[in-house]
């Protein structure tokens, strides 16, 4: 049997799932915290119902076993150190990705907004390494977020605002400089120019039919986009 550690003043801290599943049960202690309390048994592989349990600091020998908490599920399990044969083809995959992490560190600030504005459940730079990753799966190159200045006109007073979907990527105020990137795969993207309350929306289907240097007008506001130096990364 297992030995688990209850808490002297509270014995049931630590609530077992009536009908465990099976295995093999051996010796084991816990410690919550810093203090040393009365041992229990219990099965491996048998719930831990307390949702207190893992996240109050609770130290199991790693050696053997392992608190885990799984779908909101805590339980108990033997710990055990993956497989890691390196092989020729996961050492290719390890190395592309640390290219990857590399290639997002120099990416432009620009660029790693673009990532984060259209990431969804995930950050921009999970987003981004699951491209890079899945372009090397496929034997392909991958694609950088072109990056687009944007030189306001004299006299501007409203705001320009990218778009994807209904998701608000970048704004600014007309009258400053600044820049954005946008990958091609990812249109299309709406273009909006503000003016008080009212919007001029531009939708661009494809980037690399734009013809850059384009000049962007609406509600008597205009903006002129270029391609900018390093839109590669």
């Amino acid at each position: 049997m297992r030995s688990a550690t209850f808490l002297e003043r509270s014995p049931s801290i630590l609530r077992l799932n009536p009908n465990p599943r099976p295995g093999i049960c051996h010796q084991q202690s816990i410690q919550i915290s810093r203090t040393r309390i009365t041992t229990g048994t219990f099965p491996r592989g048998g719930e831990c119902e307390d949702k207190e349990l893992v996240r109050n600091q609770v130290q199991w020998d790693h050696r053997q076993d392992e608190a885990v908490n799984r779908n909101g599920v805590n339980f108990l399990r033997t710990h055990v150190i993956p497989h890691n044969p390196k092989s020729p083809l996961q050492q290719r995959n390890r190395n592309h990705f640390a290219d990857g992490v590399e290639t997002w560190r120099s990416l432009r600030e620009s660029q790693r907004r673009f990532y984060n504005g259209i990431a969804k459940r995930t950050s921009g730079y999970n987003l981004f390494l699951s491209k890079w990753m899945e372009s090397h799966t496929r034997g392909e190159e991958p694609t950088f977020p072109l990056i687009l200045a944007g030189t306001p006109f004299e006299g501007n007073e409203g705001w320009f605002i990218l778009r994807r979907g209904k998701r608000p990527l970048f704004e600014c105020r007309l009258a400053d400089a600044f820049e954005i990137a946008l990958t091609v795969e990812d249109a299309p993207y709406d273009f909006v120019l503000r003016l008080g309350g009212v919007e001029d929306v531009i939708t661009i289907e494809n980037i690399s039919a734009l013809g850059l240097p384009v000049t962007l007008e609406g509600l008597g506001l205009k903006v002129r986009l270029d391609l900018s130096e390093g839109a590669s990364g």
